[in-house]
């Protein structure tokens, strides 16, 4: 069997395979149609393939809700996101100052008066971490939002973050190419890694997922090290984007993890998609965004949530992967 969706203008037709088939049912996984924010209705039709005159079946209309919406709008210039166990997200916005905390409902109130043109990561003490590359300072919002504190202000440009299960904060830098990433133990001891983010490297976006770190090589693609007690170990390429023919100005951002260990990423001003990669290193364009200011991203459960910098957005985008843990 072949099910068939359209004619509709956003997409034309769209032909996908069932997943399970019984003599009066048919299971599949729904195909990538969408218009942002609005739900889409179009005709759905059978072609059996032993049939020899591969007949179509009456048309049934079929409505699929939005794989991209707007979480949030109107607000400045968007940048760090992360997300609480209950699922509510916080975005910093930097023009306000301010960290809001937002529900799943869309309800939203201010968690600190601060803010930082770089990524956001809650600590195990339930402190929130803020990287303001512009000031060389990462901010520390205690437990339970308000009260704020200078966490460290000597390191040039921070960028990303994110913790190891040790409690070991890592930092990707900007406009730091000597240094580019740095390493903070719980006790507050500093060691700079031996990584490398290519020519002219602006930033440095990193993550981590299980005992690796990844981070974002311009002239190479993902690189990743296992992570040791004094550093990390031998550094690998997970994906070369040569090998893929990306042209140049394809730059990483918002590197997020799903629970089966594929990264996610957007391509930086001009490249309108988001990026998902194997961990064996095969790219596939997952969605066209409505924007090229992919910024950061974080899961909460199969969705991902963008930040789009300077157009005031938070994007919600379904990719039908649970996110890490």
């Amino acid at each position: 069997n072949l099910i068939r969706f359209g004619h509709h203008p956003n997409f034309g037709y769209k032909s996908i395979r069932p997943d399970a088939a019984t003599a009066t049912t048919l299971m599949f996984t729904r195909p990538i149609i969408s218009a942002v924010g609005e739900d889409v209705t179009t005709a759905l039709q059978v072609r059996r393939l032993d049939d020899p005159e591969q007949a179509l079946s009456n048309a049934l209309t079929i409505t699929f809700s939005p794989i991209i919406d707007f979480f949030a709008q109107d607000l400045g210039h968007t940048r760090g996101i992360t997300f609480d166990a209950e699922g509510n997200a916080y975005v910093c916005d930097v023009d306000a100052p301010a960290v809001y905390k937002i529900t799943q409902d869309g309800d939203q109130s201010v968690y600190a008066e601060v803010g930082g043109r770089g990524g956001m990561v809650f600590g195990s003490d339930g402190s929130l971490y803020i990287a303001a590359k512009h000031e060389s300072t990462i901010w520390r919002v205690l437990p339970g939002g308000g009260d704020f504190e200078v966490f460290i202000d000597d390191i040039d440009g921070p960028l990303s973050l994110d913790f190891d299960t040790n409690g070991n904060l890592y930092i990707g830098c900007a406009d730091n190419p000597d240094n580019p990433v740095w390493r903070i133990t719980p006790g507050g001891e500093r060691t700079t890694l031996d990584v490398e983010g290519g020519d002219n490297a602006w930033f440095i976006s990193i993550a981590i997922f299980g005992d690796h770190l990844y981070w974002f090589d311009r002239n190479i693609g993902i690189k990743r090290a296992a992570i040791t007690a004094d550093g990390i170990g031998a550094t690998e390429v997970m994906w070369d984007e040569v090998d893929d023919g990306i042209g140049e100005g394809y730059f990483a951002t918002g590197l997020t993890f799903d629970s089966q260990g594929r990264v996610y990423l957007g391509g930086g001003p001009g490249h309108f998609t988001l990026d998902r990669i194997d961990s064996d290193g095969t790219l596939e364009k997952l969605l066209t965004l409505p924007t090229d200011n992919f910024k950061f991203s974080a899961f909460w459960g199969q969705n991902l949530y963008i930040t789009t910098q300077l157009n005031g957005t938070v994007l919600k985008a379904f990719v039908g992967a649970e996110g890490a843990p």
